[in-house]
């Protein structure tokens, strides 16, 4: 996990600053210029058994964005060889970062969901029948830049690339308008708010709703394991109370359980790459598997196990800056630079 190898590089210290400039990939062969995240991540050990994989979207686990000479073709080549077939549409960074200071191109959903309709749809080669994983990574409604500003004042012919010649076609987006003219839709939907978060919500909304649609029209909806989530809470963001690291996750896989299941039982973010490796039919004598912190839900979820005696099986750790927290159960022990405290959850947090 990005913590783990933050403790290795802060080894000689009392209590590590854990924070995420300071957690990225590992450098798997310890090269000087870092580079190397060949191994030792999900993509990476699916593309090796045999899927065809692809991330559009923000990268955000790279240190290629604090070179003086960013250039977008590195940057691309470069998270390509973290384990993915495809990479379009990639952001370094969240929009504040001083890469993206000239002001070229700003949040573009249009153009994002085009590029991981493309990668769906196989237009590059349409022989190809592996199955696929693609990471996407929606830049909205993260407070880099402002989400009004972009509807309004950037074009959809503005990417990270560059300026393109055709306005993206997106179904339920772009495909019956021009981008200018759907752009204002989001506007007039937000019912006179300006702020990115309600902005940036209908905007991905409707992203989110084509990229299901092409997965229905093309009949791999119902066999797609489709995991959204939020990256951290958000009242509590940077902090290790309940609503700084409880985030809302949704699965849609009917093939493996109805619509209107839920599981109550304690899973984190390090469960999801060994619950999609399960679900994949790959295990530790396939190719690439490494060792991982967390344990899939697999087997929990689809035999309606009690939650209350799922989570009774473990304990999760939380990091952050010099903050430690532990949950077992419905117990929580928090160790903070201002003091220390132990409290019980009830049965509804």
């Amino acid at each position: 996990s990005r913590s783990a190898v933050n403790r290795w590089r802060n080894r000689d210290d009392d209590i590590s600053d854990v924070t995420i400039p300071k957690t990225k990939l590992q450098d798997v062969s310890r090269l000087p210029d870092g580079r190397d995240c060949s191994e030792g991540n999900l993509a990476a050990v699916l593309q090796r058994n045999g899927y065809r994989t692809g991330i559009v979207g923000k990268w955000h686990l790279g240190d290629d964005n604090d070179n003086d000479d960013y250039d977008y073709d590195d940057f691309q080549e470069h998270v390509q060889s973290c384990g993915f077939d495809y990479a379009e549409a990639v952001y370094a960074e969240n929009l504040w970062h001083e890469i993206y200071r000239n002001e070229r191109h700003s949040h573009n959903m249009e153009y994002m969901t085009e590029r991981a309709i493309n990668f769906i749809e196989d237009d590059d080669d349409g022989d190809d029948d592996r199955p696929f994983f693609m990471y996407f990574n929606p830049t909205v409604p993260h407070e880099g830049a402002d989400v009004y500003e972009a509807l309004t004042e950037y074009s959809c012919t503005r990417t990270p690339r560059g300026r393109i010649n055709d306005e993206p076609n997106v179904p339920g987006m772009t495909s019956d308008m021009s981008c200018r003219e759907y752009r204002q839709t989001v506007i007039d939907r937000a019912q006179g708010r300006r702020d990115n978060r309600s902005l940036g919500a209908i905007w991905l909304d409707d992203s989110i709703g084509a990229l299901l649609q092409v997965l229905e029209d093309s009949n791999q909806l119902d066999n797609t394991f489709f995991l959204f989530q939020m990256d951290h809470g958000q009242e509590g963001k940077a902090s290790l109370w309940e609503p700084g690291v409880r985030i809302a996750q949704f699965i849609h896989y009917p093939d493996a359980f109805s619509r209107d299941s839920q599981f109550q039982g304690m899973v984190s973010v390090i469960d999801i790459a060994p619950t999609i490796l399960d679900y994949a039919g790959i295990n530790s004598n396939s190719l690439g598997y490494y060792p991982m912190d967390g344990a899939s839900w697999r087997n929990a979820v689809e035999r309606d196990t009690d939650w209350r005696s799922f989570n009774t099986q473990r304990c999760l750790f939380y990091e952050f800056e010099e903050d430690r927290a532990v949950r077992c159960g419905c117990y929580k022990y928090l160790e903070l630079k201002s003091g220390s405290m132990t409290y019980e959850i009830g049965e509804d947090s």
